[in-house]
Order: structure tokens, then sequence, then C-alpha cells
């Protein structure tokens, strides 16, 4: 039999020198006296380096509405159909956020359930990281329902004036 010997430990070795470092840290005399005009010049961040600003890209209603009916369709092949018919309703855009107009606290609970998704797809897409999502219920102006004859006949004369003419001269009494 042969005995088999285990492999050596390698061992590791310093590294000889400094270590470079690759920002120069200014001294105070440096900072002192330095003018301002070359400070701002040396300044790497320039208007324009904000503006274009990775995840920032300015996008047009066209190419929300192309990805937006992009998810849509992605939630009717899931199966997911009251989710494409909620895609479906008004929204409008301002700026980076996306309006959509609901109908109902029902629809809220709906959209919530896949609304991280949607505004997560929509931010890659579009590649913006400020698009965001608001709802908006529209306020319906309350109608006085109307019940008696008395308000029958008042409504009606709103419609068409021309029914309390009718009235007066055949005599009509509304009250009945």
């Amino acid at each position: 039999m042969t005995q088999v010997k285990p492999p050596e430990p390698k061992t590791i070795k310093p590294v000889s020198g400094t270590l470079k470092t690759t920002t120069r840290i200014p001294s105070l005399n440096d900072l002192l006296n330095e003018s301002p005009a070359s400070v701002e010049k040396e300044n790497p961040l320039t208007e324009e380096v904000i503006e274009k600003t990775p995840g920032e890209t300015a996008f047009t209603p066209e190419d929300l509405q192309k990805h937006w009916g992009a998810f849509a369709e992605k939630k009717k092949l899931e199966g997911k159909d009251s989710a494409y018919n909620l895609l479906q309703h008004d929204k409008r855009l301002d700026e980076n956020k996306i309006i959509i107009s609901l109908s109902n606290a029902v629809q809220i609970d709906l959209l919530d359930h896949f609304r991280s998704d949607l505004v997560n797809f929509l931010r890659q897409q579009l590649d913006n990281r400020l698009v965001d999502l608001e709802i908006e219920i529209p306020r319906e102006e309350s109608k006085k329902m109307i019940y008696t004859n008395k308000e029958k006949y008042e409504y009606l004369v709103e419609k068409k004036p021309l029914l309390n003419e009718l009235k007066n001269r055949l005599g009509l009494d509304t009250d009945f």
C-alpha cells in the first residue's frame, strides 16, 4: 500500500510597496489657495450631467400607451380579465405621474394587487425611475331623487319649458 501525501499548504506572500490611492484628498492649504473659479471648473456635476442621469429618460404619452398596453395584454394572457379591464380606464400623464381615473373603491383594491408590478414594469420599460401612479375618483354630483308628482312636473318643466304653457292652456292641475 502506498501512502498519499497531503498537498502542502500554500503560503500567501505580502505585497511589497505602498498602496496607491486613486482619489486625491485635498489638504486645507490646497483649498485655501484655490480660487472659486477653478473649483467650479473642476466640479464634474454640471447641469448637463444632471439632465442626462440614467434612469430619468423623458417619455411621450405614446410611449406610455404602448408599454401600458403591453402590461394589460400580459395580464389578459395570465387570465386576469378583471385586471385587463381595469387597465382600460382613462389615464393621463402629468410629467412623470400617471393618473388613472377609477369609479369606486373596489377598483382601487383590485389595482393595489398589481400596482407595484405595473409601476416597476413601466419604470423599467420607460427607463425612468421617477414614474409614479396616482388614482383619481371623480366626484359625481348627487342628484335629488324625484318622488312626488309635483317634483316630477318641476323636473319636466326644467327640461321642456313649453310644458308649463301647455298646462296653463289646458287648465290642468299637477297636484292630483
